[in-house]
């Protein structure tokens, strides 16, 4: 297999999953990338829009869009950061975490189906391998 032939291959099965995780959040109202903020928020707790940006992979000119959508939904409040005044702390509002609590079963539902093919040791090699790229 070539390298290109390689890349194609894992962009399909990204999609594929992709293509899931954007209709478990349609059904709940959300974007992807708003599901990935609640989700990240109730793994990490409260953080600044920077930690955000960055664990999401997103960027500085989505972040707060995405944010200022989530605050209008009621799903996620700002407050200063005492320690550093130009920051901001994004935390869950009560309704933010009933949301990604319902929808967690689901998604983690979803990424177990998809990638029941490979066997937990074919995974950790995956993940290895591709942490490589990564570097």
């Amino acid at each position: 297999m070539n390298d290109e032939a390689l890349v194609k291959e894992m962009r399909h099965c990204l999609r594929a999953i992709e293509r899931h995780k954007a209709n478990l959040c349609t059904n709940a109202g959300l974007t992807t990338s708003q599901f990935d903020v609640l989700a990240v928020l109730y793994r990490q707790g409260a953080m600044n829009t920077g930690q955000v940006r960055d664990a999401i992979d997103s960027t500085d000119g989505t972040i707060p869009v995405i944010v200022r959508n989530l605050i209008r939904m009621n799903m996620v409040q700002r407050r200063s950061d005492e320690k550093d005044a130009r920051k901001v702390i994004l935390s869950l509002t009560p309704s933010g975490s009933e949301l990604i609590e319902a929808m967690l079963p689901s998604y983690q539902k979803m990424l177990a189906e998809c990638l029941e093919v490979w066997t937990p040791a074919e995974k950790e090699t995956l993940q290895n391998l591709l942490g490589k790229v990564r570097q």
